[in-house]
């Protein structure tokens, strides 16, 4: 469903380099995504310890950063 949501948006927007993929043409599970995001986040300099950042509170954490810095929720 989500990759086909992913799909119908780059078709209508273009492709955009934020959606995670795998390989080219190929989206990214959400087990792909929940596997490495520590690695990511270790990678770019996020202090993780005592955290549990999943994908879903940083998805949260950003849109909440967006919100407050005036981005339209159409955006988000």
């Amino acid at each position: 469903m989500a990759q086909g949501a992913a799909r119908d948006l780059w078709a209508a927007n273009g492709r955009h380099e934020f959606v995670f993929r795998k390989k080219a043409e190929s989206l990214s599970g959400a087990t792909f995504v929940r596997l490495r995001l520590p690695a990511w986040l270790e990678r770019v300099g996020v202090n993780t310890e005592g955290r549990n950042i999943t994908p879903c509170s940083a998805r949260h954490s950003l849109a909440s950063t967006l919100e407050a810095g005036g981005v339209p929720l159409r955006y988000i």
